[in-house]
């Protein structure tokens, strides 16, 4: 039997050979980190040399550039580097081609019309399925736009 803590490193070593530990953190953590506003707009890319990069739309880049000392503090915080050790010393920004899933727009939700009273339903008894059938023929009077 071998003790386990030989064998984590043969284990990681490829891992953080494509990726450090500290880059895997920032993308595990991205919307913890950023907020769920910028969170949701911006995606990390890759981290060299001390400078992080992150894809964005154009107006968010603006916005994130006047924010860049606090997020370095921020970033650098949250993997526990801290002065002349941070590992990230600069952000570089580059434009997103696509959206993340959570930033792509979502239909505007309608405000339903007011309808006006229910349809008549003649020939069936007040009831379940007469309730049903007005509400079903006022809703397709809202789509219709028939208000």
């Amino acid at each position: 039997m071998r003790p386990i803590g030989g064998l984590i490193a043969r284990v990681t070593q490829p891992g953080f050979r494509r990726r450090a530990p500290a880059t895997a953190q920032i993308m595990m953590d991205w919307v913890q980190i950023m907020g769920p506003e910028f969170g949701a707009r911006t995606q990390p890319q890759k981290f060299s040399a001390g400078t992080l990069t992150i894809a964005c739309q154009g107006p968010t880049a603006m916005e994130l550039q006047h924010l860049t000392p606090q997020l370095i503090a921020r970033l650098n915080n949250h993997i526990g580097s801290f002065g002349e050790n941070a590992l990230i010393k600069r952000l570089r920004f580059v434009q997103l081609t696509t959206l993340p899933a959570s930033a792509r727009p979502v239909a505007p939700v309608r405000k339903p019309r007011p309808a006006g009273p229910p349809p008549e339903i003649s020939g069936i008894e007040p009831g379940p399925l007469h309730d049903a059938l007005q509400r079903l023929g006022l809703a397709i009077r809202i789509h219709r736009g028939g208000g």
